[in-house]
């Protein structure tokens, strides 16, 4: 498997897809007066490709959307999640819900009171 890189983030921007249902809850949290935080293992370096990637497929109004540094890029997926969702916590903030597209999403510490896992037939990392 080839690592996903800016290529793929560039693809992204302009194909980007919608699951019908995670739109539906997407805006039904919002509604509800939750902060959604998004927290992805993608690369600082491609974060508008990013930005515009989820504006255009219809999710805007988050918090914050935590992106990997450089720093981070020795850290597998699931420490450097669990790192940002410490951070996270030790804001006083309570992780309801957690909604990921690989296991490594929803693994580790602070991963929330309720996990959801996503098919997600583009890519899959072990």
């Amino acid at each position: 498997m080839l690592p996903i890189g800016p290529k793929y983030y560039e693809w992204l921007r302009s194909n980007s897809t919608v699951v019908p249902a995670m739109q539906e809850l997407y805006k039904v949290v919002l509604e509800m007066d939750y902060e959604i935080v998004l927290l992805s293992a993608a690369p600082n370096s491609v974060r508008e490709d990013v930005v515009i990637a989820l504006v255009d497929a219809g999710y805007s109004g988050w918090k914050n959307i935590i992106l990997k540094d450089d720093a981070d890029n020795e850290k597998s997926i699931v420490e450097f999640k669990s790192e940002k969702s410490q951070e996270l916590v030790d804001l006083r903030y309570r992780i309801a819900g957690n909604v990921g597209d690989q296991w490594s999403d929803l693994t580790g510490e602070n991963v929330g009171l309720r996990t959801f896992k996503v098919p997600n037939p583009v890519y899959y990392k072990a």
